[in-house]
């Protein structure tokens, strides 16, 4: 994009697939061995699970094949992984190999690309310079990588043990395991143990335990036991006497004094700010290019067979002030151009310039040229009349008083043209309001 700001042209959260400080990218005209910008636009990998854990990819190299083609190849930082042939076709490229379990999918701008191999005078080895995104990779086949086992229970030293190969979870004694996967990496695997299920049945009659009204986990004492949820308020004890439970929860609620309410509210306040500027930048390219597109339809349309008109002004130069010659400030030449876009012989039957401002204007001189011929007339005199598809120019030179053009140095004028259809007598009546200082 042509606007340099950060979070408009960073490569976070897009398609961009090298990291952002890639000492390889290549960033002026002085980094001549460096990586363009603009040639790889995308990149994804499928990876075993062992090569995610321990390597990352970079782009090692590239190699010239011919002035449509380019190897790139793809490497762990140490030895190429997978090469990628990248032949350029239509606007983007994607291009995809396979090699030593590693899936490798690249798309390339078609146009830079040929510009970098036209630039290449040998193969180029960038090492470990160019770093791909982390999150281009995705994991085939996701397994466990980790394993915590708790024999003693969670708040107690485990026994520690190293397990090899793959990992089975089974059934036990008295217990059925239920086990809930999902096929994503980022997910825990969540396993639920139920009692009574499993292989044989239990191996003893437990008595029943005594009854009590302490609360699980609490030892027995003299005296009264005493809940204080706290002098702020932030808890409060629900007692159910028929189950002999006693809850404690928590009722804390937001408020304008917490302090993550208020660094979101910062975060949201910064990301709000720049979506207004990003949607400002936004409304007014849609706009230009809206009116662009209603212009260019108008142009091309079989019903545009209309006399048109448009006009442009310059003043003199400062160069010489108070001189009365032509070249000096308070002398002005206006150029009226009319084009005859109709099927038949067009007449200018009337036209006219009106001076706002300077309002008292004189006229110094007014011609006209047409079809290799020119002439002179008067404000408003006869014009020759236009064939189709030919144009007719009128030029106007006026001056005022210098005191009069240093009271207000801004010229504006009114343009009227009023042209008629010689077969038809069809009327096209033409306005230009016309500023220039």
């Amino acid at each position: 994009m042509a606007i340099q700001v950060e979070y408009l042209n960073s490569n976070t959260a897009i398609a961009f697939p090298f990291c952002e400080n890639a000492t390889g990218l290549k960033r002026s005209v002085d980094d001549l061995f460096a990586m363009p910008l603009d040639v790889f636009v995308d990149a994804a990998f499928e990876v075993p699970h062992d090569f995610a854990a321990t390597k990352r990819l970079y782009l090692m190299g590239c190699y010239y094949v011919d002035a449509d083609t380019l190897l790139a190849s793809i490497g762990d930082g140490t030895s190429a992984v997978v090469d990628v042939t990248i032949v350029a076709a239509g606007v983007f490229t994607a291009a995809t190999a396979v090699d030593n379990g590693v899936t490798a999918r690249l798309v390339v701008d078609s146009v830079a690309l040929r510009t970098y191999l036209a630039a290449m005078e040998s193969p180029i080895a960038y090492g470990t310079s160019l770093p791909f995104e982390p999150g281009t990779q995705a994991v085939i086949n996701p397994q466990v990588l980790s394993f915590a086992l708790y024999n003693n229970g969670p708040l107690q030293p485990p026994e520690e043990g190293t397990l090899s190969g793959d990992v089975r979870i089974l059934s036990g004694y008295n217990v059925g395991v239920n086990i809930d996967v999902i096929e994503d990496d980022t997910v825990p695997i969540d396993i639920n143990a139920l009692p009574g299920l499993g292989l044989g049945t239990l191996p003893c009659t437990e008595a029943d335990p005594p009854f009590t009204n302490v609360p699980p986990g609490m030892v027995p004492n003299k005296g009264n036991i005493r809940f204080v949820p706290g002098e702020e308020g932030c808890y409060v004890v629900v007692v159910n006497p028929t189950s002999n439970l006693i809850q404690i929860q928590g009722r804390c609620q937001a408020c304008c004094t917490c302090e993550d309410m208020t660094d979101m509210l910062g975060v949201l306040n910064v990301i709000g700010t720049r979506i207004l500027a990003v949607q400002t930048l936004l409304n007014s390219g849609r706009a230009t290019y809206e009116d662009g597109v209603t212009r260019f339809n108008k142009f091309i349309s079989t019903d545009y067979t209309t006399v048109t008109m448009k006009a442009n002004g310059m003043r003199g130069s400062d160069w010489d002030t108070g001189d009365t010659n032509r070249g000096s400030p308070n002398w002005a030449r206006v150029v009226m151009s009319v084009n005859n876009r109709r099927p038949n012989p067009a007449e200018i039957t009337s036209w006219k310039m009106t001076f706002y401002n300077p309002a008292d204007v004189t006229y110094e001189d007014v011609s006209w040229s047409y079809a290799g011929t020119g002439g002179k007339t008067a404000m408003g005199g006869a014009l020759p009349i236009l064939a189709v598809d030919r144009s007719l120019a009128v030029t106007l030179l006026v001056s005022v008083t210098f005191q009069q053009w240093r009271q207000n140095p801004r010229w504006s004028a009114l343009i009227e043209v009023e042209a008629t259809d010689t077969v038809t007598g069809v009327k096209d009546v033409m306005t230009q309001t016309l500023e220039f200082s």
